[in-house]
């Protein structure tokens, strides 16, 4: 307003106007709304009056939205730039021209045309009308734009519209509101930078550079500060939009925050795992060299405890059976031989058991499943255990065997089972009692059924079966036993694939049975017989010609016991050499016919021997039997691999030494 000018005539030429508006937008279809805003001291334009046509055009409840900000009450796209325009005319007095606007998109749908002008110091006056049309297609605009507000509001996804220029927010939806924690009041008129989602202008500019180029930016992964303090990780999308000639940028914004956390917690959990299985790969490595170690010890122990034990049995049972080959003994001599005999057995039983029961525990017993006749080996076990079934006169019945009856299983444990079932048929059975022996054929397995006829069992004894060391008080009878034989049984049945039960009642007997695999009928068999032991050298009647032998033995009770077991051989001459040394030089000496070898020595052992014996080129052919207390098979098997002719074990049999020897001399 000018100085000089009448305010009253001014005041007439503004009514006039204002008919003059309010006839032009007459003719455009629409009244002419009034609102009068005032410029507060923040900084904010503040709705302080609205006139009834105002109201109805906008369709809001402005009245009762006197004293809000101008932010608040046009916030869709024009918000912000109309407020910095009537700032301006506040500020410079110059009135703002025509200009079209989206006042209230949400509610109208339609752009409205409004000029304003200051009319007090700090206040302003906005005159607007509707751009108006056919009815039909203002009220499609409106549902149309209705429809476009609800989706924005109700997207899942975070939605915000910016200006290009300088980035003010000009509208946000609800999901926004939540990412961000700034209430729509709060956000829209500030720029992106104020509220600190872009650290500077450059960093807003490079992250927007794309827009440049092809109209759309995509950020897999942005921080945005959210009003708490926290950054949250978000994926944004945005494409340039027009909107009255104005670009805007159309802003998506994802929550990434709870997928990366689950991606930093997988990175975290993987990278425990991997700590998890090194460490436990080193612990099961540990493991694996400590269950190795202990493994050797078990096995050192084993073959240690077998070779203590058996060189006293070795005098025991050596002696007695020379004892009971004699001729001077009494009928009472006798019989105190032959119980010498029986314990002395008895222990042999029980030391092999358990040890076959440590053996089987730690891995160490080696099973060779082939095909094995039964007929043959129930033949043998039956010849076995017929003069023990006559001492008590207890028949042994004729078996009854399936023609065919082959089953996939190592022989020497098959043997072994079944000895074990029938000495047990004729130990627990009374005098005068029967045992029979049958195979049931199963289909795909051969059924193999021991039964007798003693005092039976009743369920509480059959569910203790089996265990290891468990007699069922039969110690009280005076039947001899381990009350390991049964456990034994069993492992070995199930290593071999098989099953083991039993079937009893009291006062009836019982039935002990097992099952092992079918087989096709072997190739070849040797008779059992032939298998057992070698035969001794048939000389056609003509006596024997004079040999030499040599026997390295530390232990004078294993070498007066040899000594005397070879004295029925008047042609054989027997040195012994308490010390392998000594040994290596009597057979340097006088290299005799054949060697006989035990294993544990002092200073060098056997196998040490018997290298020094065959890298002397004079003692390099003569055969070297091994006689030892390491009884083990892999004991065995490694005195037949590094080169002795045979080896046996002690306790020695008097009929097998002879044997073996007869066979290895020169005729």
């Amino acid at each position: 307003m000018s100085e000089g000018a009448d305010p009253a005539a001014l005041r007439l030429a503004l009514a006039a106007a204002e008919q003059r508006l309010q006839a032009v937008a007459e003719v455009a279809g629409g009244p002419l709304g009034t609102l009068v805003f005032a410029l507060d001291d923040s900084g904010q334009m503040r709705l302080t009056s609205a006139d009834a046509a105002a109201r109805r055009i906008l369709h809001d409840g402005l009245a009762a939205g006197l004293g809000r900000p101008l932010r608040e009450l046009f916030p869709v796209t024009e918000g912000a730039g109309l407020h910095d325009a009537l700032c301006e005319v506040v500020r410079s007095g110059r009135a703002l021209p025509p200009r079209a606007l989206m006042l209230s998109a949400g509610h109208s749908g339609l752009a409205h045309t409004a000029f304003a002008f200051a009319a007090a110091p700090g206040q302003v006056v906005l005159k607007f009308w509707e751009n108006a049309g056919h009815d039909e297609a203002r009220d499609a605009a409106r549902h149309n734009q209705a429809l476009l507000s609800q989706i924005l509001q109700n997207s899942p996804v975070a939605v915000a519209l910016t200006r290009e220029d300088g980035g003010t927010i000009v509208d946000v939806n609800t999901e926004w509101t939540r990412l961000t924690g700034y209430a729509r009041h709060e956000a829209l008129g500030r720029t992106t930078i104020e509220l600190g989602f872009w650290r500077d202008t450059g960093d807003r500019a490079r992250s927007l550079s794309p827009l440049q180029d092809r109209g759309v930016v995509r950020n897999p992964e942005s921080l945005m500060h959210t009003r708490d303090g926290r950054y949250v990780v978000t994926a944004m999308h945005g494409s340039r939009v027009e909107i009255g000639g104005v670009r805007h940028i159309l802003v998506y914004l994802l929550d990434m925050t709870a997928r990366q956390q689950a991606e930093e917690a997988l990175r975290q959990l993987n990278a425990e795992l991997e700590s998890r299985v090194t460490q436990r790969t080193a612990e099961l490595a540990q493991a694996r060299d400590e269950a190795e170690r202990a493994s050797r010890v078990k096995s050192e122990f084993l073959s240690g405890m077998s070779h203590e034990l058996r060189t006293p049995l070795n005098a025991i049972l050596g002696f007695g059976q020379l004892l009971q080959a004699g001729t001077a003994l009494a009928p009472r001599e006798r019989r105190f031989v032959r119980e010498i005999l029986r314990a002395g057995e008895h222990l042999l039983e029980l030391i092999n058991e358990v040890l076959d029961l440590a053996r089987i525990e730690s891995g160490k017993l080696p099973i060779s499943l082939e095909p094995v006749a039964l007929d043959p080996l129930v033949d043998e076990c039956l010849s076995l255990l017929r003069p023990l079934a006559a001492e008590r006169q207890i028949t042994l019945a004729e078996p009854v065997l399936a023609p065919g009856s082959v089953v996939l299983a190592d022989r020497t444990r098959v043997r072994q089972v079944l000895l074990n079932l029938l000495s047990n048929a004729l130990k627990y059975n009374h005098d005068g009692g029967r045992v029979a022996l049958a195979c049931v054929d199963e289909g795909e397995r051969w059924r193999i059924d021991v039964s007798d006829t003693g005092p039976g069992l009743s369920e509480a004894q059959q569910r203790r079966l089996f265990q290891d060391f468990e007699r069922l008080d039969a110690d009280r009878s005076g039947a001899q036993g381990t009350g390991i034989g049964l456990a034994l049984s069993r492992r070995l049945v199930q290593m071999m694939g098989g099953e083991i039960g039993v079937l009893s009642h009291p006062d009836q007997g019982s039935t002990f049975w097992f099952r092992l695999p079918r087989a096709a009928a072997p190739q070849a068999a040797l008779p059992a017989a032939a298998a057992a032991e070698p035969a001794a050298v048939d000389s056609g009647g003509a006596p024997p010609r004079p040999c030499r032998l040599l026997y390295i033995e530390d232990n004078p009770a294993n070498a007066l016991l040899v000594a005397e077991m070879l004295a029925s051989r008047p042609h054989i001459a027997l040195r012994h050499a308490p010390l392998p040394e000594l040994g290596l030089q009597m057979a340097r000496a006088e290299p005799p016919d054949l060697i006989l070898l035990d294993i544990q020595l002092p200073g060098v052992d056997g196998y040490e021997v018997l290298r020094r014996l065959r890298a002397d080129k004079a003692t390099r052919a003569i055969p070297v039997l091994a006689l030892s207390a390491n009884a083990m098979r892999s004991d065995v098997e490694r005195g037949l691999a590094a080169g002795f002719v045979n080896y046996l074990a002690k306790p020695l049999d008097l009929r097998l030494l002879l044997a073996v020897v007869d066979g290895l001399l020169p005729p």
